[in-house]
């Protein structure tokens, strides 16, 4: 759960709290906190955890780095732990860094932060620090201790501010991923007496993995680099290509300084160079000339502290010149690139060279050197890594992200160099809007990218993803999806109703349409005819169309599909003959309890539907059982794997709902706490970006173990008819539930309603997936698509409450808004954007800023 944060919080009490003031020497000799123990007077002071259960040992045996004990940390969900000191107050100028070691346990894999802070200043920690730059490899590795030192300098800061005094350790698990067991051994804070800080030097990260931005606008100076490294934790990216040219011929010793700041953030950091006009000989000098500058400013820095890559963004094509001799300009550029990485070769920095280019150099010959071959491999042969101008905003089809980078990516393959997929965010300004995401949206990019990722995993010139740029991305509209399930063979005129009702509020529509035959011959039923006028209107309203294809939840009729490949291949051109001939988006494939033992079939057909369906620019969406963990608890879920579906399918659809069943006793049919460790377990195996979480519009009326599913329409006239009181569950022996239900006889009736959706709303926003499916449309409850709209239009801009402002108003109504009670506040860390334990003013200030008017 990469925005729940685990909190080790080692909480040194200042001197001052007890005699009043601060000492005036600073501190020259090291502070132990543990060795073997804790050194008194450092005492445990508080726990925190989620069920089930964490467990701390300060005395365990069971791997130890010195000595013959050590801490064993064990969190299963979200925790944390405190220490704390009665002897004194400490001032950064008398300590030169953190030390400890770290063990990763058997898996290793933790994404760790740490920090500083100081609460008598009401300040519980100051920014948190990664610790990916002070790890060999970047990443907690298992079965092996291994030292972390960081700097007190670079601990030292708290938003604009830079702090002088501290009283607080904090150290985090930024994602919750990883193995659940660590241990600490040999705590300190060094003195000035002691050995100087170890400095690593920062990873790059690796080439799938990369998520970069360009960064043009000036954030070196002020307060803007605070809001950067908030929004580029945000949205997850480990590197920036940030503008330097104005700090290299002026001023290189903040570039530096903010560099090494980037780097504790976990942030890779290329510095960027952009102007066109160097790409022509007359102007060579002057670009060398900023490489020696920052060749200069770069081994000035520590190692830890250091850029990456020089980044250039010259671009030939743009220049009059190209006009009249495209050849002779190329062959310029090419000189230029020459004499660059000559200059970095030799000056014992390692940065290396990343140029951008548009993914069309791979159609311009160019002959230099003696040989003749597309732009783009030239260019290749001369850098690290391409960065490809690949601005299209859609993945799939002949003009799509994959198809657009497949051969530069290849060519970089085949000579130990690497591309990046790069897409544009700002206005086309008069080009086709195709070229961006700005009409699009966040939640679109993201998934195409994640599609994008998925296609060339594993391909050996893939260099991962980066986003044009900073502005253009913090100012898209960040409304997460809608996607409901519509009946056509039943109900129908009521799911019409609701659709027509509700058109501005849905993105993607899933008529549930087909039905797979058994006649064991890969063909389909249609429950009805399909309505083209209906489909023709659908398209008009900007919805992608999905049609369902169901099995009955017969597991034979899917069993013999997809154990032949005969059968199979029969069985994706009939779908594909279907979405042609209705101009569908893709098709929604929910095939349901599934035998166990077809998991590999199940896996090797959908996957072949996708290369398919992507071959023709369509797209691929599934329904998935819930489950918490692999293989599943039952044969439908066991026949699903989630980690191989979702690195092939473009809709990754939970449907999370029948926790209890019209079979089974009465009870919740979506718990919020089962839901919770779902998307834990979800989001850790498939881009957050592909996940939709299926809630129920629905619910069961129950006589013992027999109920009889009714939909909200009928549960309220049931709840009338009868004079039943409706009751709200928010929690049960298991957690959280957020559910209503009411009694009457021998009755006992369960049923979403607007307040049980809201609450699975927040639940998308926790974990940033890309949005809700709803099963189904027709006699739902009116307050659901309320909430849907508000949660769409307002809540993820900060206006909790709609009004057109960001105000104070907004936090002091959250709680109301959504169920929460003081003694209940389960959701409020998920809008402690700051993480100073509580929802505030600044915290809504933060999300406006980021994110207004979109």
């Amino acid at each position: 759960m990469w925005r729940i944060m685990l909190v080790i919080s080692l909480g040194l009490v200042a001197l001052a709290g007890w005699i009043g003031q601060t000492p005036a020497a600073p501190a020259a000799t090291d502070l132990a906190l543990y060795v073997d123990a804790l050194t008194p007077p450092w005492a445990h002071e508080a726990l925190w955890k989620q069920a089930p259960l964490s467990a701390l040992d300060f005395a365990s045996t069971e791997q130890v780095h010195s000595g013959s004990r050590a801490i064993r940390v064990n969190f299963t969900g979200w925790g944390g732990f405190s220490l704390a000191h009665n002897a004194g107050a400490y001032a950064a100028a008398g300590y030169t860094a953190l030390r400890f070691w770290l063990h990763g346990g058997a898996s290793g894999g933790q994404a760790l932060a740490v920090s500083l802070g100081d609460n008598r200043a009401g300040n519980p920690e100051f920014d948190w620090i990664y610790l990916a730059p002070y790890l060999p490899g970047g990443v907690v590795p298992p079965n092996a201790w291994t030292e972390v030192t960081i700097p007190v300098a670079v601990l030292m800061h708290d938003g604009a501010a830079t702090p002088t005094q501290f009283n607080r350790l904090n150290v985090y698990d930024g994602n919750g991923s990883g193995e659940a067991t660590f241990y600490l051994d040999d705590i300190s804070i060094l003195g000035t007496n002691g050995p100087p800080p170890t400095a690593t030097p920062t990873p790059m990260p690796g080439a799938e993995t990369h998520r970069g931005l360009w960064v043009w606008n000036d954030v070196v100076a002020g307060n803007a680099r605070q809001a950067l490294f908030a929004f580029t934790a945000q949205e997850r990216l480990n590197s920036i290509y940030v503008e330097s040219e104005s700090y290299l011929r002026s001023n290189a010793a903040a570039l530096g300084a903010f560099t090494g700041e980037a780097n504790s953030h976990g942030l890779a950091v290329e510095w960027l160079l952009g102007y066109a006009p160097w790409a022509l000989t007359p102007h060579h000098a002057d670009l060398l000339g900023l490489i020696d500058r920052a060749i200069t400013a770069t081994l000035a820095l520590p190692p830890g502290s250091r850029p990456v890559a020089m980044h250039l963004d010259v671009e030939p094509h743009t220049l009059p010149e190209w006009q009249t001799d495209p050849q002779g300009t190329a062959q310029q550029y090419l000189a230029l690139l020459d004499a660059v990485h000559s200059r970095l070769a030799a000056s014992g920095t390692g940065l290396g060279l990343v140029v951008d280019i548009p993914f069309w150099y791979d159609g311009q010959s160019v002959t230099y050197g003696g040989q003749t071959r597309p732009l783009s491999e030239h260019v290749l042969n001369r850098v690290s890594v391409a960065t490809l101008m690949d601005y299209r905003d859609h993945a799939w089809g002949g003009n799509g992200l994959v198809t657009l980078a497949g051969s530069e990516i290849a060519f970089a393959g085949s000579i130990g160099k690497r591309v990046r997929v790069g897409v544009e965010t700002n206005a086309p300004g008069g080009q086709p809007a195709y070229i961006t995401f700005y009409e699009e949206g966040r939640r679109v990019m993201l998934g195409e990218l994640a599609t994008t990722r998925n296609a060339y995993a594993g391909a050996a010139g893939f260099g991962g993803v980066a986003v044009h740029d900073y502005d253009g991305y913090a100012a898209l509209n960040r409304r997460r999806g809608v996607a409901p399930w519509m009946p056509v063979s039943w109900d129908q005129a009521a799911a019409l109703v609701s659709y027509q009702a509700h058109v501005g509020a849905i993105d993607d529509i899933l008529p549930f349409q087909y039905e797979l035959s058994a006649a064991a011959n890969g063909s389909l039923i249609a429950l009805a005819p399909v309505d083209a006028g209906l489909i023709s209107q659908m398209h008009a309203n900007g919805h992608l169309i999905f049609p369902t294809i169901t099995n009955q939840f017969d597991p034979a009729r899917v069993s013999t599909i997809i154990n032949s490949a005969t059968l199979r291949q029969a069985h994706i051109q009939v779908i594909l003959a279907q979405i042609n001939a209705w101009g569908f988006d893709g098709m929604d494939i929910d095939y349901e309890s599934l035998y166990a033992s077809d998991r590999d079939a199940f896996t090797t057909f959908v996957t072949e539907l996708a290369s398919s369906l992507h071959g023709q620019g369509k797209r691929v969406s599934i329904a998935v059982h819930p489950k918490t963990s692999e293989p599943g608890t039952w044969s439908g879920p066991q026949a699903q794997d989630y980690a191989a579906l979702g690195r092939v399918v473009d809709r990754f659809r939970i449907m999370v709902y029948d926790y209890h069943w019209s079979s089974s006793t009465a009870g919740p049919l979506a718990p919020l706490a089962w839901a919770d460790d779902v998307l834990a377990f979800a989001t850790s195996v498939v881009d957050p970006a592909l996940i939709w979480l299926g809630a129920p519009l629905y619910g069961y009326d129950w006589v013992g173990s027999s109920g009889e599913g009714i939909t909200w329409t009928d549960a309220m006239a049931r709840l009338t008819a009868n004079g039943a009181a409706l009751q709200w569950q928010d929690a049960d022996g298991s957690g959280h539930v957020k559910e209503p239900w009411f009694s009457y006889g021998a009755h006992q009736v369960w049923f979403y309603n607007g307040l049980a959706v809201r609450h699975r709303l927040r639940l998308a926003d926790a974990y940033d997936i890309a949005g809700i499916a709803l099963w189904r449309l027709g006699h739902e409850d009116p307050a659901a698509w309320q909430w849907m709209d508000a949660w769409r239009r307002f809540y993820a801009h900060g206006d909790l409450t709609g009004d057109g402002a960001t105000d104070i108003v907004d936090v002091q109504t959250l709680a109301a808004h959504w169920g929460e009670t003081a003694a209940q506040p389960v959701f409020d860390r998920w809008y402690d954007l700051d993480r100073d334990g509580a929802v505030t003013l600044a915290d809504v200030i933060r999300v406006a800023a980021e994110w207004d008017g979109n």
